[in-house]
């Protein structure tokens, strides 16, 4: 089995966008977050740059990238941090201790913009794409949503009229 997690019971703690870090393309990312509840082995998640609402209400974008990640390693006390490096070129992502599978539903890379960007780490339920434009659905538990953009843009449905059609906002669910 898997340990089931509650909003909260896990934080992004740091965001890399851009890290240029060899021998990744300068593009390349990496983010950390930390459990504050232990996980089992066999734990999965499910993490996205995609916006929310970016297309139409309730749905998600489609063009970033949806990664799963499953914990292969030994099981992790609470208060371990996870580190998560992603190749922005192509969405190959690599995470000591777990299996990642990047692109899980025929979605762009998952690739950090620099210039201000969103996290989502969700649990259980099915990520669908039916391939149309920004109409992808989700189905599982939202345990975290970071944004690296400062108040009062941090949050903002791309459905507002003032707000920009663009990769780097987010509507919060």
């Amino acid at each position: 089995g898997q340990t089931i997690l509650a909003p909260g019971d896990l934080a992004i703690v740091g965001v890399n966008a851009n890290n240029n870090c060899a021998p990744w393309p300068s593009q390349s990312d990496e983010f950390t977050f930390v459990l504050l509840k232990a996980i089992t082995t066999n734990t999965v998640f499910f993490i996205t740059d995609n916006g929310y609402e970016r297309g139409y209400a309730g749905q998600w974008g489609d063009t970033e990238g949806v990664i799963r990640i499953q914990r292969t390693g030994a099981a992790l006390p609470a208060g371990s941090t996870v580190t998560v490096n992603v190749n922005g070129l192509t969405g190959v992502t690599t995470c000591a201790g777990w299996i990642v599978t990047p692109n899980i539903v025929g979605t762009g890379p998952f690739d950090l913009n620099s210039g201000g960007e969103q996290i989502f780490i969700t649990q259980g339920g099915v990520w669908t794409n039916p391939g149309g434009n920004h109409n992808m659905t989700y189905t599982g538990q939202i345990l975290y949503a970071f944004s690296t953009l400062a108040p009062p843009s941090d949050w903002v449905s791309l459905l507002n009229p003032t707000a920009s059609n663009g990769t780097q906002r987010s509507g919060l669910p």
